[in-house]
């Protein structure tokens, strides 16, 4: 969908169309709702029912659509807690899409993104700059080998593709941007790099250290602001599947 076309169909704010009609094909997002409900029917407030969501490419787009209609169905969901890990996820919405998405008490979300991943940095422009916006909870960034955590996203890593720069990198540099980079399985794909990149940051340390962050504040696993759900015990365990 080059035109990159935006229509108001989630939470707040509006999506890019041509993920959500990929959502929607068929009626799958319908059927995917009415089982979650299912399930949270048999939760409580001492026991909510846990929903891993997970995607990579166009498949973190349409997580991240249905993880905003879990948002928005709050009806009968309210014992509902979801965690959402994407890899090499584009923009899928606009600034008050994320910004509702960033704000939901019971929603989560850890996005990887490959720093020589060029659609991770999609899309941007149209119709003007700034339009898409990226969110997330925790945001790890792959990077030269290592691997970088942090509760607000990486200046670099959020910038919008740069063409010319890449072409500079392809010619003179030794990490040359490309799609392998975008893939799950190959060789510099995210399931290498996640496996063999070093933890960087002494804010994360590690996925201990994301728990510790959530420990200090009473919400494991979260940042510090408030955006999620309180229980360690389901913190380390979703950080640990991360």
């Amino acid at each position: 969908d080059v035109l990159c076309r935006l229509c108001a169909t989630s939470v707040e704010g509006r999506v890019h169309e041509g993920f959500w009609r990929h959502l929607a094909r068929a009626d799958a997002h319908i059927r995917l709702l009415e089982r979650v409900r299912a399930l949270a029917a048999c939760g409580s407030s001492e026991h909510p029912i846990e929903v891993l969501l997970t995607g990579h490419s166009l498949g973190a787009a349409a997580a991240t659509l249905f993880a905003s209609l879990l948002v928005r169905e709050g009806e009968g969901l309210q014992h509902l807690r979801t965690t959402l890990i994407t890899f090499g996820g584009p923009r899928t919405g606009d600034a008050a899409f994320a910004g509702a998405l960033a704000s939901a008490p019971n929603l989560r979300h850890y996005r990887v993104q490959n720093e020589l991943d060029p659609f991770s940095r999609l899309p941007y422009w149209l119709p003007w700059p700034g339009t898409w916006q990226h969110f997330q909870s925790w945001h790890v960034w792959l990077t030269n080998g290592r691997m970088h955590a942090s509760q607000t996203p990486f200046r670099w890593a959020s910038m919008p593709l740069n063409l010319a720069g890449y072409a500079v990198r392809w010619l003179w540099q030794d990490n040359k941007c490309g799609i392998r980079y975008h893939k799950m399985g190959t060789r510099n794909g995210y399931v290498y790099s996640l496996a063999n990149a070093r933890w960087a940051d002494v804010q994360a340390g590690g996925w201990a250290g994301i728990r510790a962050v959530g420990h200090a504040s009473g919400r494991a696993g979260m940042p510090a602001g408030g955006r999620a759900y309180a229980s360690e015990q389901t913190g380390e365990h979703a950080s640990e599947r991360a």
